[in-house]
């Protein structure tokens, strides 16, 4: 590594299959919330991503550096097997043919090329691990059985360093993994409270939003049943491979509203903010993001109490969790924090908490520090 000085800028490359403006989940808009930080900075960062219809090596407004790599996704979120293969020889070529300072490779099928593509060389790599399946069922929508036996491989590989956004993730990879705990670095993702500041939130249109991707281990069926049983407005911002099927379970809920994805990610925190709680009914999640800026909106939300979702969530004082996969403890609740002021209260507490304890800028200076000596 050349860039070893205190000040001298790093040459950093952000690994992930999407990115925030081809296909935006949690993962990804948290690397562009650092990537954009990092080169505020000074750091040139470089973001490696499979490439899609209308893309091409690009510099955006931000001043990060797109690069598209392998054969085309012709349906995001769907990838082919041939996808896979040709974006992990392409960036393993990338990579042995570019130098940098850094490489910080997202699970799941960067982590195994970026490992190939780094090894014997004085780059460093850093693995960022969101969740884990563990002793789970998992997430995953497609080469199921495939992807399980994978993840199993991958997250064992001998990264030096590996990053995680909550502790339950860190506890998955030494328990189940055997990571050694020493490599495992817990980073929360942060929040920006100044643009929450400046969203009008007094006016409330619904009482009930779930904003997320529309895959199998959300269980945003549940969403649409809930607002059904209940007679709650509600409304989903996202999309995803069952947003067909979602949309014509949704169809015949009244006072309902399938608003799918936004492009503006301040058009998305608009709608949390006109919301009165946020639901989060996924059994899988490293940390929820989405929580955290429910919060910064002063919106508590009510979500199953799986991986960091408890370190996020102070049971009735910020928000309810509920043990997983239970409907009917997710429905009575709902109607608990719909009386009276209660959702007021939590989302009071909710933002001054998370306000408290979560930044971006926290996360750059750690994540800063790890690029640098770890």
């Amino acid at each position: 590594m050349t860039s070893d000085s205190n000040n001298e800028p790093l040459k950093i490359a952000i690994v992930s299959e999407f990115t925030h403006r081809t296909y935006p989940a949690g993962g990804e808009n948290r690397y562009y919330e650092i990537a954009r930080r990092l080169v505020k900075k000074g750091h040139k960062v470089t973001w490696l991503c499979m490439k899609q219809k209308n893309t091409s090596m690009d510099i955006d407004t931000e001043g990060i550096e797109y690069v598209y790599l392998g054969s085309e996704v012709a349906n995001p979120p769907f990838r082919s097997a041939w996808n896979f293969i040709s974006f992990c020889f392409t960036l393993i070529f990338h990579l042995r043919s570019n130098h940098y300072d850094i490489v910080d490779a997202q699970t799941f099928s960067p982590l195994p090329a970026a490992f190939l593509g780094t090894l014997f060389s004085d780059t460093k790599l850093l693995a960022t691990i969101h969740d884990t399946t563990g002793d789970k069922d998992g997430g995953y929508f497609q080469f199921r059985s495939i992807a399980l036996l994978a993840e199993a491989a991958i997250l064992r590989l001998p990264f030096r360093t590996t990053v995680t956004v909550s502790q339950a993730t860190k506890n998955s990879l030494v328990e189940y993994y055997g990571v050694p705990q020493e490599r495992v670095h817990v980073i929360y993702n942060g929040i920006s409270q100044t643009e929450a500041d400046s969203i009008d939130g007094s006016e409330k249109l619904r009482e009930l939003i779930y904003v997320g991707r529309l895959v199998p281990h959300k269980h945003v069926e549940e969403f649409i049943e809930l607002c059904d049983r209940i007679g709650a407005r509600g409304a989903i911002v996202g999309h995803g491979p069952l947003e067909q099927d979602l949309r014509n379970q949704a169809s015949v809920v009244p006072n309902f509203e399938f608003i799918g994805k936004l492009e503006s990610y301040r058009d998305v925190l608009a709608e949390i903010a006109r919301s009165r709680v946020l639901i989060l009914p996924s059994t899988r999640e490293g940390l929820g993001l989405v929580i955290l800026e429910a919060a910064t909106l002063g919106v508590p939300s009510v979500a199953y109490a799986v991986g960091g979702v408890p370190e996020v969530i102070e049971d009735k004082v910020t928000g309810l969790l509920v043990p997983p996969a239970s409907f009917s403890a997710m429905l009575e609740a709902v109607k608990w924090i719909l009386k009276e002021d209660n959702s007021r209260k939590l989302g009071g507490a909710a933002k001054t908490r998370i306000a408290a304890n979560f930044s971006w800028d926290k996360t750059v200076k750690l994540l800063e520090a790890l690029y640098r000596y770890s």
